[in-house]
């Protein structure tokens, strides 16, 4: 019974799991990565 169930699922998955990512999202992860390198370069002291 589970392995008809994991069967399934990747049946049903699969093509999500192969879609590539839309162009907005690669465009928002590039910008967070570009900002989390300017925040190493650039550390900010914390005020307690």
């Amino acid at each position: 019974m589970d392995h008809e169930i994991d069967e399934n699922l990747r049946r049903v998955y699969s093509d999500v799991v192969a879609a590539p990512l839309p162009e907005r999202f690669t465009e928002l992860l590039d910008k967070l990565r570009e900002q989390e390198r300017e925040g190493c370069e650039n550390p900010v002291e914390d005020k307690q």
